[in-house]
């Protein structure tokens, strides 16, 4: 989930890179006159010892081939000196503590047969660094949105990108996590901000009420200060006198009081999915409807599954570090399991017995490189995870790759398996 993204460096940068070290794509920033330019960006960082090459994303290569140019925009946050190379992209380079770097590639001069591209440091075999899918789909003449997350069920379309509005208070800033309390009693961890000017001005708002815009993966894309309220969007699930509860699958029910000010989409009824904003003290300033419950008429407008289950993975994760089993209990189907990196099969009470003793106790989990795929009411997130916790006298701390598979059940998203697998240090 730390995802820290560099800003364009500009033609000065290239002046300390290492010409013996690198091949391929001249370091030429693209024209303006381009019809698009396909971005990605990567970030290294170090956690508690351990290196990443974070960022990245898959990329419509193939049908912008001669019309557009591949950019990479490199920053190196850490102390020392990183390599990064993608062999598939053509690129070895060496990217110097604090520099930015930024790389052209011309995507006719790829191999049209490579569709996966794997990024590491060259330098050091420990950094950890990740993989991304050069996409096969009808030409597009838009850029490719820098977006982790995207469906297999919408075949030969690019999803648009979209921007959740967030509000509340930006409780702390730690190691790129912003944790904002987006309704009272619960808190939401983001990545830090992709725009460095936006990192910065983060930091003057913490402790206070702000407004964020989360791309589909949740990180942060802009963050303001903001009047004292929240944002809440779930499934209307009681709707009695002034009293309205909306339920998200994984988080605790939202309950808000409506007054005469309230303003409030007319037929709102049970089942509907619904957005409402409202201060401190319960009151709505307004209940809107975005999804139709299925009932003579056809929906208005689909909720964003994808969001929905990405927010559902970050949600039962912050609950495990809280210990709440009653998060836990809901965001789990009954006949969920984990497959431990000791290949150890948890039942669903075996996990939530274990986490209400404290024996497994975990203080912090760290997510980056989430990806999910779609398929109908299946759903399938990837990603890897710095975990800081034991496992009754066993240390599970380190980094971890894991696959966690949700099946929609009665409108709810539920997770239903996990497989985690410890990175082996190197």
């Amino acid at each position: 989930m730390k995802i820290l993204l560099p800003v364009l460096a500009g033609m000065m940068a290239f002046g300390t890179v290492h010409a013996a070290e690198f091949s391929g794509p001249p370091n030429v920033p693209p024209s303006v006159s381009d019809k698009a330019i396909i971005e990605l960006k990567f970030v290294a960082v170090e956690i508690q010892g351990t290196r990443f090459w974070l960022g990245g994303g898959d990329v419509d290569i193939k049908s912008n081939r001669g019309t557009n140019r591949l950019v990479l925009k490199l920053l190196n946050k850490s102390d020392v000196e990183h390599g990064f190379a993608a062999d598939a992209l053509k690129i070895r380079q060496i990217v110097k503590p604090g520099e930015e770097v930024t790389l052209s590639v011309p995507l006719d001069e790829l191999d049209a047969a490579v569709t996966v591209y794997r990024y590491y440091c060259h330098l050091h075999p420990g950094h950890i660094g990740g993989t991304g899918v050069l996409v096969s789909t009808p030409a597009t003449k838009a850029a490719i949105p820098n977006s982790s997350v995207k469906s297999d069920v919408a075949v030969g379309k690019t999803p648009a990108p979209e921007t959740e509005v967030v509000k509340g208070k930006l409780l702390k800033i730690e190691r790129g996590f912003y944790v904002i309390e987006s309704s009272p009693d619960t808190e939401l961890r983001v990545s830090s901000a992709i725009d460095p000017q936006v990192e910065e001005v983060s930091r003057s708002l913490i402790g206070k009420w702000i407004e964020a815009g989360l791309t589909p993966d949740l990180h942060v894309k802009f963050i303001k200060p903001s009047t004292p309220t929240y944002m809440a969007d779930g499934t209307l699930v009681k709707a009695e006198g002034e009293v309205y509860v909306l339920a998200y699958p994984g988080s605790k029910d939202v309950q808000v009081k409506v007054t005469k000010d309230t303003k409030i989409d007319s037929g709102l009824k049970i089942g509907d999915r619904v957005k409402t904003e409202f201060n401190p003290d319960g009151v709505a300033i307004f209940l809107q409807r975005t999804f139709q419950a299925e009932t003579s008429g056809r929906p208005e407008k689909p909720p964003n599954q994808a969001q929905d289950v990405m927010k559902l993975d970050r949600e039962w994760i912050a609950a495990l570090v809280r210990r709440d089993t009653t998060v836990l209990e809901r965001a789990f189907a009954d006949d969920w399991t984990v497959t431990t990196s000791r290949s150890e099969l948890l039942t669903k009470q075996q996990y939530l017995t274990d986490v209400a003793s404290g024996d497994l106790s975990v203080k912090s989990i760290e997510v980056d490189g989430a990806k999910i795929r779609l398929y109908g009411d299946a759903a399938v997130v990837t990603g890897r995870y710095l975990l800081n916790g034991r496992y009754k006298d066993r240390d599970i701390s380190g980094p971890h790759r894991y696959t966690n598979t949700y099946v929609r059940q009665q409108g709810r998203w539920r997770l239903v398996s996990q497989d985690v697998h410890a990175v082996p240090a190197k």
